[in-house]
């Protein structure tokens, strides 16, 4: 099925890009001018065609059986190809294989291979196929990607779907997240083994407009061991994933612990001090555009400011002894005055 939707998809857009083209170069012919001019004629033109669209590029039926006939005659491919390899398409060589046993190592055992992985869909899916591309349900289908394909190339950048063709195309297998991927088929239930059915639509190689990729849910009986295995490196690089993330939410924690505590709230003022956590006030000239501030007198007498200081009254703060203004004191607990009651104007030696 994999190979089928991205088959059709990979036609329609083909289809809409060569389109485009003709009518640009119809276009370019009425004007006198070459192909060159093709491209910035679309530039100037695509919103223009964006309005337009239903007229410029109608999807009519001879569009439509141009198309169904080229799916068709690439499904006949997809059918006729003998799937060895739940990975690929056309599986790389085979890695050398390990050395026979020896005398030296009689005590080895030989592992028996895990059966060959074939799959042979014709008998099962063509005859539903072909009828499936008579009905209206396809013509509608078609018609609706062809238009979604239409306006991915007339974007500016153009959006992509990032679909290899046939011979290189891989399977990609992943665990279900409902923030990450959107279910199609199958019970979506969170973790569940899925398989990529459609990418995500890119704009400059990036996920456009939150658009996910789309996915088919697996049944325990398609679980094949290599699919296990790549399941399991995906748990792997989720985990590691989730551990960077928290590594630097805690490192994150910590800076902004680290901030709060150099930061002295000083109720009375409308000014922080931001300093070194052992020393408060020796850096924070630095650190302000003004060379005094109002402390609290608790603050000081806990011990936390370290520096010589300028004692000056603030506005609601009065000494009695005039000649403790403007006085300069090494800042021992035992000096601040007793008269200041609620906070003093300091200014940094």
């Amino acid at each position: 099925m994999t190979n089928l939707v991205q088959e059709i998809i990979m036609i329609c857009y083909d289809q809409v890009k060569t389109v485009i083209k003709e009518v640009n170069c119809n276009i370019l012919k009425i004007l006198n001018l070459n192909e060159k001019n093709e491209s910035e004629i679309k530039k100037h033109l695509a919103n223009f065609y964006q309005d337009n669209h239903s007229s410029i590029f109608r999807f009519d039926e001879s569009r439509f059986e141009k198309i169904r006939s080229l799916y068709k005659k690439l499904a006949e491919k997809i059918f006729a190809h003998g799937f060895t390899s739940e990975l690929f398409n056309f599986p790389p060589e085979d890695e050398p294989e390990t050395p026979e046993q020896t005398e030296n190592n009689p005590s080895e055992i030989p592992q028996e291979e895990p059966p060959k992985f074939t799959v042979e869909i014709r008998e099962e899916y063509q005859e539903q196929f072909e009828e499936m591309l008579e009905t209206d349900d396809f013509n509608r289908f078609v018609s609706t990607v062809f238009y979604l394909c239409l306006f991915m190339l007339l974007n500016d950048p153009p959006l992509r779907v990032p679909i290899d063709n046939f011979k290189n195309r891989k399977f990609v297998y992943k665990r279900f997240k409902k923030t990450d991927y959107i279910c199609v088929d199958g019970f979506a239930k969170e973790n569940s083994p899925c398989l990529v059915l459609l990418p995500a639509v890119l704009r400059n190689n990036h996920p456009y407009n939150g658009i996910k990729p789309s996915v088919l849910i697996l049944t325990e009986d398609f679980l094949t061991p290599k699919i296990v295995k790549v399941l399991q490196e995906c748990d792997r690089e989720e985990q590691e994933r989730l551990a960077k993330k928290q590594e630097k939410e805690l490192l994150q924690d910590k800076l902004e612990h680290n901030t709060n505590h150099s930061m002295i709230d000083l109720p009375h003022s409308s000014l922080n001090i931001t300093s070194n956590l052992a020393d408060p006030l020796s850096k924070s000239t630095n650190a302000l555009h003004h060379n005094a501030v109002t402390l609290p007198k608790g603050l000081l007498e806990a011990g936390t400011v370290t520096a010589d200081v300028t004692i000056k009254p603030s506005l609601n703060t009065h000494l009695e002894d005039s000649n403790l203004h403007n006085e300069t004191l090494p800042y021992d607990p035992s000096n601040v005055p007793s008269q200041v009651s609620d906070s003093l104007f300091i200014e940094f030696s």
